[in-house]
């Protein structure tokens, strides 16, 4: 039986999840949950809730990213504008899809159009979660999710649930140490795309989207070939902090795509501005190819600015 406490936060989120975005909502909410919720109890902390566009998922709240959307009703709010950006029919990577927070959204955007969604997701109960999300909203024939690692190589690494409270079932998954210990870890496969893509029947490609926790040069290493057959424009999350444990930097990235032919945009409020120099904390990046009508449609819908 849901105590009336429990019955009194998801009440609060969910008046919390209607209102138009504000500065600070999701530290409020957090700040809420903490007095509300017993992080020990597990089915204090699984709540499944409907966000915005009528998401319906299911989130674990001992999970940063996680808990933000259970306060805020959304994952990251350029979905639609980058939707804007895709030819009908496209389909769309999500590599590092974790529970479908990125992956629902979009794809409900793509269903009507006739496009599709590839979701990679390695770690075991982050892939449980994120078929769960794709079943709970009725994607199923729009999403294929992929329970696999994408890198430079073909191989195996060892995954940690990492950036969450202690006890989180899922979460942002990093590759760590053999002597890491104390987070919930496991060994998965991984494959460099350019050796997969093909096995996967992919289309016409328009969009990638990537989140893995300062191993995005390594994906960018294994996906050559692709990404210069399909010239997709490219959304990815960069983690300083996590880079720098990889042992790589922006300007690495930035060497890497310049010869491939694109440029480098980061996020500054509703635009993206050209990124020539690394910032100091986590940001968005947009990898956009030069000359293409990818690029156009970028300029216009997403705010470029050279």
């Amino acid at each position: 039986m849901t105590s009336a406490r429990i019955r009194i936060r998801d009440a609060v989120a969910s008046a919390l999840r209607a209102l138009p975005r504000f500065r600070g909502k999701g530290r409020l909410g957090v700040a809420l949950e903490r007095l509300l919720t017993d992080y020990s109890a597990d089915e204090e902390c699984l709540p499944t809730f409907v966000g915005r566009e009528s998401m319906i998922v299911r989130v674990d709240l001992r999970s940063s990213a996680e808990r933000y959307a259970f306060w805020t009703g959304e994952y990251d709010r350029n979905v639609p504008r980058l939707l804007d950006v895709l030819d009908p029919t496209a389909s769309v990577l999500d590599v590092g899809a974790s529970v479908g927070l990125f992956t629902v959204p979009l794809a409900r955007g793509l269903r009507e159009r006739g496009g599709c969604v590839y979701a990679f997701e390695p770690f075991p109960s982050n892939y449980a979660r994120l078929v769960e999300a794709i079943s709970l909203n009725g994607l199923d024939e729009t999403v294929t999710a992929v329970q696999l690692a994408l890198g430079e190589r073909s191989g195996t690494i060892r995954l940690g649930i990492v950036e969450a409270l202690e006890g989180a079932t899922t979460g942002n998954a990093a590759a760590i140490r053999d002597d890491v210990e104390g987070v919930r870890t496991a060994v998965v496969r991984c494959e460099p795309l350019d050796a997969i893509a093909g096995q996967l029947g992919v289309g016409a490609c328009g969009l990638i989207k990537v989140d893995i926790e300062g191993g995005e040069l390594a994906f960018f290493r294994g996906a050559r070939d692709f990404v210069h057959e399909h010239r997709p424009l490219v959304y990815c999350e960069l983690n300083y902090a996590w880079m720098s444990v990889f042992g790589w930097r922006f300007r690495d990235l930035l060497d890497l795509v310049a010869p491939w032919g694109y440029d480098v945009y980061r996020a500054r409020g509703s635009r993206f501005v050209a990124a020539r120099v690394p910032a100091r904390q986590t940001e968005d990046v947009l990898l956009v190819p030069r000359g293409t009508r990818v690029e156009r449609r970028a300029r216009r819908h997403l705010g470029l600015i050279a």
